[in-house]
């Protein structure tokens, strides 16, 4: 048996969520003080990369759902488009406001923590409506 080839939308969500992560991330290493860089850096970056990449996963195993694909194509626009709007305009902020440079740097953490929360919502809900589908169609199918 052949795998199901993957739907055009789908192939785009995991397309614009690679770009999107690495997107985010370089506008976030724009604004590193490499010098202040510590251990707890790191993961930070991973936290920030996150969201994409969880929807591109998400996106990708729904990907034989034509609806369901081109759904979470409509949602990683978005997502995306917030993201790294957000953050291009942090980062400007960062390098042409010297306030900004000497407080404290919340914003992209704020960004993926916004992002990640929008993106748990939306697979908390397509998982809660696959699982209602398949109930309703094994009650179905027992009659």
């Amino acid at each position: 048996m052949t795998p199901t080839p993957p739907d055009r939308f789908a192939r785009r969500t995991l397309f614009l969520c690679a770009l999107t992560a690495a997107g985010e991330l370089g506008l976030v290493l724009s604004v590193i003080d490499w010098n202040a860089f510590t251990r707890f850096d790191g993961p930070m970056l991973l936290f920030i990369a996150g969201p994409p990449v969880f929807l591109a996963l998400i996106a990708w195993r729904r990907r034989a759902h034509p609806t369901r694909a081109r759904t979470f194509f409509r949602f990683a626009v978005g997502v995306s488009a917030f993201g790294v709007f957000a953050l291009a305009a942090h980062s400007v902020q960062f390098h042409t406001n010297p306030r900004v440079r000497d407080g404290v740097d919340v914003v992209p953490s704020l960004v993926a923590l916004v992002q990640w929360v929008a993106v748990l919502i939306v697979w908390i809900a397509t998982t809660l409506r696959e699982s209602a589908e398949k109930s309703s169609a094994g009650s179905s199918s027992s009659s």
